[in-house]
């Protein structure tokens, strides 16, 4: 399926110029004159980029990246700026812009980002999809033992995962699903948005184990 663009400028030249390029590699392309128009269209119909000018005739070109983060917080978003705004355009990459364009542009430059912003966009999605069935499968819902008891540890495992505790010492005989007790206390801690490394000690010379960095 081909990627959704939005192009946002108040030139009719340089929103046909560059429409007719990206829909000649297979982009679907739709245009929009001012912010107010942009924000219509944007709410009507999902983009998968938005290229936006930072300077429009009714809505600053920041208020505009703002109001669409507002509505679709993950849709990279590419800023157009003339030399004497780069104070304005870095502004913009602080509100989430993915990256911006000097005006004038050169059509290559601006399809290599429109494809880095998209792909990074892609890979995103991707990790957060993973991470949410990571979510899903190792929460404590899902562990077998319904009596009292295996309730009781359930909850004192989310509370140690709910902890600010840096280490923790999970003990038992092999097979008694220690691994899957410590996924289900990372993905309910703070850190749940962070990798889950599997580390065999076993593996590792004792040297190693025993050296302290602090």
């Amino acid at each position: 399926m081909s990627k959704r663009i939005l192009i946002v400028d108040d030139e009719k030249t340089i929103r046909w110029s560059l429409g007719e390029a990206l829909r000649n590699i297979d982009y679907e392309v739709a245009e929009a004159e001012n912010g107010k128009n942009a924000l219509k269209v944007f709410q009507d119909d999902p983009f998968d980029l938005v290229i936006l000018d930072l300077k429009l005739p009714d809505i600053d070109g920041i208020q505009v990246l703002k109001k669409l983060k507002e509505t679709d917080s993950e849709v990279p978003v590419i800023m157009m700026t003339a030399y004497g705004e780069i104070e304005t355009a870095v502004e913009a990459i602080k509100n989430g812009a993915y990256d911006f364009i000097l005006k004038p542009f050169q059509l290559e430059k601006m399809k290599v980002s429109i494809a880095n912003a998209l792909e990074s966009s892609s890979l995103k999605q991707q990790l957060d999809g993973i991470r949410k069935k990571e979510r899903e499968t190792y929460n404590f819902k899902n562990f077998l033992g319904r009596s009292k008891v295996m309730q009781e540890v359930f909850k004192k495992l989310k509370k140690i995962g709910e902890s600010k505790a840096s280490t923790i010492l999970i003990q038992g005989e092999s097979g008694t699903g220690k691994e899957l007790v410590a996924r289900a206390i990372h993905e309910s801690s703070n850190g749940s948005n962070r990798p889950f490394l599997e580390i065999n000690c076993a593996a590792l010379p004792e040297t190693l184990l025993e050296r302290s960095d602090g």
